[in-house]
């Protein structure tokens, strides 16, 4: 009977979040612009990086550099993006930030892509090409986040995912099964160095812990 209804919530939740994720988009009017900085081409100077809404009802990731150039990148069709907003970070030691951007606002785990000043602001991709995302949150179902450790050539980005299934008699909660990854960067491209996959992990195991806060600039 408990695995029946655990089941059952499972799935009430995911039909929850399946029926808001399809309902229809009011597309909200331009408005004042705002932002975070970074330094995004690494000249030690505050860039201005916004998300911006379109006259058309679409949203652009948006960079004003110190030195008046400007760069956009067409997000996607999400009215939920700036709630979520935007963070600086420093996923690799280059000398120059990234952007840690939503690109779908979801209901309970947002996903977000990094992107990069190359040229053109551009997304962070896995080795297939795709852009590499980031999810965060997950409500009582799924543990999702991200964060960064080391210093230096030897700066990693990690990603948890984790999804719950039935707990054992006696568990305070659900229990988890996932992967936890350990990348690097390789100009655009984020490399797997480390895959480790868990099972049957309470939500207090320390594999399911991460710090989306270590991936800050720190200069």
């Amino acid at each position: 009977m408990a695995g029946r209804t655990f089941i059952r919530l499972l799935t009430v939740t995911a039909v929850a979040a399946l029926s808001v994720g399809t309902a229809a988009v009011a597309h909200a009017e331009p408005s004042a612009e705002k932002g975070i900085t970074a330094d995004l081409d690494g000249d030690r100077k505050a860039d201005r990086v916004s998300i911006v809404a379109t006259p058309e009802g679409g949203w652009h990731l948006k960079a004003k550099l110190a030195t008046g150039a400007v760069h956009t990148a067409l997000l996607p069709d999400d009215d939920g993006l700036t709630r979520v907003g935007l963070s600086a970070s420093a996923v690799d030691a280059d000398g120059r930030d990234e952007v840690i951007t939503p690109v779908y606002s979801g209901t309970t785990t947002p996903t977000f892509n990094i992107y990069v000043l190359d040229g053109e602001l551009k997304p962070i991709v896995d080795t297939d090409g795709a852009p590499l995302p980031l999810y965060v949150g997950g409500g009582s179902v799924m543990v999702n986040g991200y964060g960064c450790a080391g210093e230096g050539t030897g700066r990693l980005f990690y990603t948890v995912k984790a999804e719950a299934h039935e707990p054992r008699p006696g568990d305070p909660g659900p229990r988890y099964n996932g992967q936890r990854i350990m990348y690097q960067l390789e100009g655009r491209t984020a490399i797997a160095r480390s895959v480790r996959g868990f099972t049957d992990v309470l939500r207090t195991d320390p594999i399911l812990k991460y710090d989306t806060a270590t991936c800050a600039p720190t200069r």
